[in-house]
C-alpha cells in the first residue's frame, strides 16, 4: 500500500516515536515507495525538527538527552530569534497577561522582559525557570504530562489549564508560515496546547524566522486570519515570493513586522 505525503511523513513520525530508530530500506519497502523518496522526507522531517538523520536512516529527538535537544534547538538560527524577540519584548506593557509557548523563539523573549510587571502564562519548564528569578513577573505554568525532548507539559490538563484563563497577548511559533496554509508545527500535542491559547488570547503574535516564510508542516496550529501580527527577522533579503506572501498578509490586515 502506497501512502500519501501527508499520511505518510505522519506514518514515520509515528513509527519513530514507536522504536527510536527507522531504516531507510525497511520503510521504502512498508510505504511502497523508493528510498530516494523516503530519504526525501526524512530530509523534511529533520528541518521541522521531527527526527534527525543519520547514516541510511534516522533517530527519534528523544533519543538525545534533554540538555543536548534544548542545546540544538536553541542554537538553530539563534541570531534571528534573538533579533525577534528584541522586537516581541517592545509589544509587551506592564500589566499584561501573556502566552509564550514552548518554542525556543518565545524562550528567547525571557531575557528582555525580567523588569517588567507581568504574568506569563506558559507551558514550558524552561521559560518559567528563566524567569524564576524576575521579581515582577508572576509565572503560570500549565500542568500536563512531561514531553522531556522540549521539557514542555502537554496534554488534557494542559489544555483544561489554558481553558481557565484570559490573555492579553500569545506569542507562538511554529515550524512553518504560508499565506495559504497558515501557522503549521509537527508535533501535535505541542499544536494542541497552542490552539488552547488562541482560543482565549485577544491578540495572537507569530514569532517566524525568515527560513520558515512559504513553507507548510504537518499539521495545522491556525489559519492566517486567527493571526494579528507576525515578528519575522530580516536577516536576509526576501524574495519576490516571499514579498509577495507579506503583502497578502498586509493586505489581509495582518501587521507584518520586518525585525532588523
Amino acid at each position: 500500500m502506497e501512502f500519501r505525503l501527508e499520511n505518510r511523513r505522519e506514518k514515520i513520525i509515528e513509527e519513530i516515536d514507536q522504536v527510536g530508530e527507522i531504516n531507510i530500506t525497511e520503510l521504502s519497502k512498508k510505504m511502497n515507495v523508493s528510498q530516494m523518496t523516503i530519504r526525501r522526507d526524512l530530509k523534511k522531517l529533520e528541518e521541522e525538527g521531527a527526527l534527525i538523520r543519520k547514516y541510511k536512516g534516522a533517530i527519534s529527538v528523544n533519543q538525545l538527552n534533554t540538555e543536548d535537544t534544548l542545546k540544538l534547538r536553541r542554537l538553530q538560527n539563534e541570531n534571528e530569534k534573538t533579533i525577534i524577540a528584541k522586537y516581541a519584548e517592545e509589544l509587551i506593557e506592564n500589566e499584561d497577561i501573556i502566552m509564550l509557548d514552548a518554542s525556543t523563539t518565545a524562550l528567547a523573549i525571557c531575557k528582555y522582559i525580567q523588569d517588567k510587571k507581568l504574568t506569563v502564562v506558559t507551558n514550558s519548564i524552561s521559560i518559567a525557570t528563566a524567569l524564576s528569578a524576575a521579581e515582577k513577573v508572576n509565572v503560570i505554568l500549565v500542568g500536563g504530562n512531561l514531553r522531556k525532548s522540549a521539557l514542555s507539559l502537554v496534554g488534557p490538563y494542559a489544555l483544561e489549564g489554558y481553558k481557565k484563563l484570559n490573555i492579553t497577548k500569545a506569542f507562538i511559533s511554529g515550524k512553518a508560515l504560508s499565506f495559504s496554509d497558515g501557522l503549521t508545527d509537527v508535533n501535535i500535542f505541542e499544536i494542541e496546547s497552542k490552539q488552547a491559547a488562541i482560543s482565549r488570547a485577544k491578540e495572537i503574535n507569530v514569532l517566524i524566522d525568515h527560513t520558515k516564510l512559504n513553507k507548510v508542516s504537518l499539521f495545522n496550529i491556525c489559519e492566517y486570519n486567527k493571526i494579528n501580527r507576525i515578528i519575522i527577522d530580516g536577516l536576509k533579503e526576501f524574495s519576490l515570493e516571499e514579498e509577495e506572501t507579506i503583502n497578502k498578509f498586509r493586505h489581509n490586515g495582518i501587521e507584518v513586522i520586518i525585525a532588523k
